[in-house]
């Protein structure tokens, strides 16, 4: 039983369509805030900062990451780089500013990522452009 022109069978082809499929339809959903969303519309390429999760523990470099902001503002970015590891590690890999534009140290900006996360050891950071 042969499916394919290339001499495979029809079973070796429908699983390397299914996970070809698969994926494609991987794309991390981040949701954010409208300042960020604007930011990252006009083009700036932005920092996000997650705990890690399973929806975004296998997002790689070069997946296109969903941008939502409310109902109705939607946005695709690409990711291109992501930092992985605990706050202090990702906040001395990255300009802290780049995360938190309004902390004025990087002290700062440990304290507002321990309020939002305060009980998270691990995180990603994804840059998108």
């Amino acid at each position: 039983m042969n499916w394919g022109q290339d001499g495979r069978s029809g079973l070796d082809f429908i699983i390397k369509e299914c996970y070809s499929l698969m994926r494609k339809k991987t794309m991390p959903l981040f949701m954010i805030k409208r300042k960020l969303f604007e930011r990252s519309k006009s083009g700036e390429m932005i920092v996000i900062l997650k705990n890690v999760q399973p929806q975004w523990k296998n997002s790689r470099v070069g997946d296109e990451a969903v941008l939502m902001s409310g109902k109705k503002r939607i946005l695709r970015k690409r990711i291109v780089k992501i930092h992985r590891g605990s706050l202090a590690r990702i906040l001395k890999d990255l300009d802290y500013k780049r995360i938190f534009p309004n902390a004025e140290t990087i002290f700062e900006a440990n304290r507002m990522a321990r309020k939002i996360y305060p009980e998270d050891r691990e995180f990603m950071a994804f840059e998108l452009v």
